[in-house]
């Protein structure tokens, strides 16, 4: 009976150690069920539309306007803005910059951005009452000067101005518009306005002009670098999505490479018939220097404005770098400088004349029949030290708006109006725009929409280029062109009108942070 029982044990633990062996053998399922921690149906913790790989969405920010306030009671619900437009054609504009449809505008059918700026639109007036209505004004002068007198004369007409921010500057420091953090409603600390404009728009706590997500163009705006792939691949280039990934992506290197590029088309004279490594305008010189970490405008141990172009010798090296390596090399076709050579002619990146090309964002949008695939990279850092990448968004493409001071007796309507429409562009508008019209539209590989998110979370403003009551902006392009590099010299034939402009600066921010 023993030797039986003892039998049948060790059977069945042979049967056991089988068993064992085979299912550790056995390969895994392909599509395992998931368990507690990845099922959402399961886990409360998880929402369960929440796409693969996503990461998980952040809590919604309301708006201090509270739901169910209704403005309609208003003895005028309306708010009218004095909005630029491009010499009358502001189609050119839309929808990249549209606080409201104007009167009798067309949308082209499938343009998603477009609807979505009249659902805006309606939704605001459907659910809090208020009416937005936009006059377009070419700018220029006269924008200019239809804005002082609406403020003289105290005209109730309009209550709020949008103007591209080059053009803007003939108004700021003034005291024409209202300060925005005395505007009920308005919080900069919501996640819609964008930080670094805020920052550079603020005397100390003094705002009188603002960038929100309400606006697309300063997205637009940012500025960026495309690249030929194919040539880059013909030249030996390395992967130039690693270097920047890597934090190597340098000026240096982009001079490197742009130099691998030049070739004469056997004339043996140089001229717009070659191939260049850069082929562009003079704006490259702000987009470097914004780029190298450096700004026109710095604040001292003290909290004083004052301009590091010329004060600072550190910054005045990084310009003749820049001046030195990029901008006078004969690689780069400056279409200013070298306008002798090619008339109005200028060989063009999307023509595959060039291997670099500076641009913004929204130029993807011209490149889409562009034969030769290209790729997007950042603004170069000055060194690879460098903490970061900074993307420099235009002053010369950019638009910024503002509360006049005419309208202070309508201000708590304007300050929803404001926060409601930047509140609803952050979760309706924008990631649309960035993602479908931006990211899929202008993008021709997968790594160019990963730079895309690290440019545009690298947005930099500069306030000596937003408060320019010296004209900075043209002056640096202006002493570009000459070809020269006597940077010191060049700042001291107006250093009286930097130290009045600054002082007067200074002045305005202690006035209102007293």
């Amino acid at each position: 009976m023993k030797t039986n029982l003892l039998r049948v044990l060790l059977v069945a633990l042979a049967l056991v150690l089988c068993l064992s062996v085979f299912a550790a053998c056995t390969p895994p399922e392909e599509n395992p069920t998931p368990g507690p921690s990845t099922d959402p149906k399961q886990d409360p913790t998880v929402d369960p539309n929440q796409k693969p790989n996503e990461p998980p969405k952040e809590e919604e920010v309301l708006p201090s306007v509270s739901e169910g306030t209704n403005f309609s009671t208003y003895p005028n619900p309306v708010v009218n803005v004095l909005h630029y437009t491009n010499e009358g054609a502001h189609e050119a504009y839309i929808p990249w910059d549209e606080i409201c449809p104007s009167t009798g505008m067309e949308i082209s059918p499938g343009d998603l951005i477009g609807d979505k700026i009249f659902d805006r639109t309606a939704w605001l007036e459907e659910n809090y009452g208020i009416i937005m209505g936009c006059e377009y004004l070419a700018h220029g002068p006269e924008f200019v000067t239809r804005v002082r007198s609406m403020i003289e004369t105290n005209s109730q007409d309009y209550q709020m101005v949008d103007y591209f921010a080059f053009g803007a500057q003939k108004l700021m420091g003034q005291e024409y518009f209202l300060n925005m953090n005395d505007v009920e409603y308005i919080d900069f600390e919501d996640p819609w306005w964008v930080d670094s404009a805020i920052e550079a728009l603020s005397l100390g706590e003094y705002v009188e002009f603002g960038v929100s997500d309400m606006l697309l163009l300063d997205k637009g705006a940012t500025t960026l670098i495309y690249y030929n792939i194919g040539m880059a691949e013909d030249l030996g280039i390395e992967d130039l999505y690693d270097l920047v990934r890597n934090g190597e992506w340098t000026i240096e290197m982009l001079a490197e490479y742009a130099a691998l590029a030049h070739e004469d088309n056997g004339d043996d004279t140089w001229d717009h018939n070659d191939i260049y490594g850069i082929s562009n305008g003079d704006d490259p010189v702000h987009n470097l220097y914004i780029g190298s970490g450096n700004h026109f405008i710095k604040k001292n141990e003290d909290g004083e404005f004052y301009y590091s172009y010329r004060n600072d010798e550190e910054t005045t090296d990084v310009m003749i770098t820049i001046l030195e390596d990029v901008m006078y090399a004969d690689w780069f076709w400056n279409s200013w400088l070298k306008r002798d050579l090619g008339g109005d002619y200028q060989p063009k990146f999307d023509d595959g004349k060039a291997l670099f090309s500076f641009n913004k964002a929204k130029g993807c949008l011209t490149l889409r029949d562009m034969v030769d695939d290209y790729g997007i990279l950042p603004i170069p850092k000055y060194t690879a030290e460098q903490d970061q990448y900074y993307s420099q968004v235009s002053n010369y493409h950019d638009s910024l708006f503002a509360i006049p001071m005419s309208a202070l007796g309508n201000t708590e309507i304007i300050g929803a109006a404001i926060e409601l429409m930047s509140y609803y562009s952050y979760y309706n508008i924008y990631n649309d725009f960035f993602e479908i019209v931006i990211q899929n539209r202008g993008t021709r590989d997968a790594e160019s929409k990963e730079m895309l998110g690290l440019i545009f979370s690298t947005r930099t403003y500069d306030m000596g280029l937003l408060y320019d009551p010296v004209g900075i902006s043209d002056q640096v392009l202006r002493f570009t062109n000459t070809g020269t590099t006597g940077v010191i010299s060049f700042w001291d034939g107006f250093a009286s009108k930097l130290e009045e402009a600054i002082n007067d600066l200074n002045a305005l921010a202690e006035k209102y942070n007293q």
